[in-house]
């Protein structure tokens, strides 16, 4: 069996959720007067911590034989996923956003951004 090597996942996860928090931090006005782009950077900065712990919870508990941890590993997995998916599509979005500033070339291609998340 392979080893996992805990502590660097420590390190990456951690420098990740603390890079993240002081991007939170140091976001001046309220989120609800924000444009559309601002909004869209801080779910996926929020998207990404919670990546981030959970990868760590699941490579903790990664091959332990305790009753209930393997649905609880599927679960975490299931919703690393779909993090990735909504991700990809926040990404997306933000991009052709930030670089037409468009709202009605964005709702006009919006179906098609969606379609590989839907799949």
């Amino acid at each position: 069996m392979e080893m996992i090597n805990i502590p660097a996942i420590f390190i990456a996860n951690g420098t990740a959720i603390l890079l993240l928090l002081i991007i939170l931090s140091s976001i001046k006005r309220p989120l609800r007067h924000g444009l559309l782009d601002e909004k869209i950077f801080y779910f996926m900065v929020i998207l990404n911590i919670m990546q981030s712990i959970i990868e760590t919870v699941v490579f903790l508990m990664d091959g332990k034989m305790i009753y209930g941890y393997h649905t609880l590993l599927i679960v975490l997995n299931v919703i690393l996923f779909i993090n990735n998916i909504i991700f990809a599509f926040s990404w997306t979005v933000y991009t052709d956003y930030k670089l037409f500033a468009d709202m009605k070339r964005l709702k006009r291609i919006f179906p098609f951004l969606a379609l590989p998340a839907a799949l």
